[in-house]
């Protein structure tokens, strides 16, 4: 097993034009100075603005391609991205604690994309909740809070999750405060409001968050500050370019 690296792991879907999915992830891994692996849930065919088709991967092969990657590498930090169901990502998640139990899992539960492509199949209330049970963190926006829980205010859907493990409430739909998040630790809640400059909608900004929250917690930093870390890195992408395809620099 190599130990060179701090090493954080991807498991999500291919997005060609490089603004989300494994690609964006990698990226940010970089730099955030964290060696990035990854695992691909799917292929897709897409652009910044329009998509055209999903093919999932094979659970199985997927499965093997995760054990082999652990068995092989320190991993201190896991984050997920698209996946087929909520079955799949169940067995993604017990399947990386088995391998490294002290594993940190955060879970950007993606729903819906932006270019409006449905990702995830309705699953059942119980096995969402056995999900992250196993998870440090979850990093819903505002519609996919409530589409997870039902309930019809964010935050009272936030809070509701937040019974599980940690919850980022993402600030990019939040109609009153934009850009504001809501870090959900129990009967706890953070704000983390967004710095100053300008801020171009971005394809795959919640993909560069949960990914640099990810470097950041296996860099070792606690869960507050590696929020704050990964926003003041997302907020430099969403003002890298006007166009909806950013650039990763530090």
């Amino acid at each position: 097993m190599s130990a060179a690296f701090t090493y954080a792991l991807t498991v999500a879907g291919f997005d060609p034009s490089g603004g989300a999915g494994i690609l964006a992830d990698i990226k940010t891994f970089e730099q955030n100075n964290v060696y990035g692996l990854a695992v691909n849930t799917g292929n897709t065919i897409q652009t910044e603005d329009r998509f055209y088709s999903m093919r999932w991967s094979d659970t199985s092969e997927m499965l093997e391609t995760l054990r082999v990657l652990l068995d092989s590498y320190p991993v201190t930090a896991m984050k997920t991205g698209i996946m087929p169901s909520m079955d799949v990502l169940l067995n993604v998640v017990l399947c990386a604690k088995s391998k490294q139990p002290g594993m940190k899992i955060i879970a950007d539960p993606i729903v819906r994309s932006s270019t409006h492509f449905d990702f995830m199949a309705p699953a059942e209330k119980e096995k969402m909740n056995e999900v992250w049970k196993h998870c440090f963190l979850i990093t819903p926006n505002v519609p996919e809070a409530i589409a997870l829980t039902g309930l019809q205010d964010a935050h009272a859907a936030a809070a509701e999750l937040s019974k599980h493990c940690a919850v980022l409430l993402k600030g990019g739909h939040q109609k009153d405060t934009p850009g504001v998040d809501y870090l959900y630790e129990g009967d706890t809640c953070t704000v983390l409001k967004p710095g100053s400059g300008q801020t171009y909608a971005k394809h795959g900004s919640g993909c560069v968050l949960s990914s640099a929250i990810t470097a950041n917690i296996a860099k070792g930093y606690d869960l507050i500050d590696a929020c704050i870390h990964a926003k003041q890195y997302t907020e430099h992408f969403l003002q890298s370019h006007h166009s909806l395809l950013g650039l990763h620099h530090v």
